[in-house]
């Protein structure tokens, strides 16, 4: 009974630390400041990244924060990744459709990094998912996906 004791404490002690959780400024942004980042990313978005990040530990953290927010807020857009025709996917254009494909979520995570001062990139490749042969005959950049 000891043992299952300590295990049991071990691992109440440990979850916060694995945890995947969504951090709760996420949900509790304002709702006339969601509304300004998508009818004017410009002006809104700096707004948001101060929000989400306001007393958020360090880089990964915010990192973690800015993910959950794109995820939740910003859908993948099936629709243009299986016709073929990707439009534009600057942060401005997806904030103001809610939608993208990689590349609009890679250029919105750098847009909400570089106003909270992170450093980060978008690597382009190729992925290997649906459609696709587990060979990877046919390979499509990420951007134009």
């Amino acid at each position: 009974m000891k043992k299952f004791t300590v295990a049991l404490l071990v691992l109440i002690l440990a979850a916060p630390l694995f945890s995947a959780s969504m951090d709760s400024r996420v949900r509790s942004v304002p709702k006339d400041t969601l509304e300004l980042v998508t009818k004017s990313p410009k002006k809104g978005l700096p707004t948001l990244v101060k929000i989400l990040t306001e007393k958020a530990g360090g880089t990964q953290a915010k990192v973690k924060i800015f993910h959950d927010w794109i995820c939740d807020n910003i859908a993948y857009d099936a629709d243009m990744y299986f016709s073929g025709r990707v439009s534009k996917q600057d942060y401005e254009s997806v904030l103001k459709k809610k939608k993208a494909v990689c590349s609009g979520y890679s250029s919105l995570m750098n847009e909400m990094c570089r106003l909270a001062g992170i450093e980060s990139i978008g690597i382009h490749g190729y992925s290997k998912g649906f459609g696709r042969d587990l060979h990877c005959r046919r390979r499509r950049p990420l951007e134009c996906i």
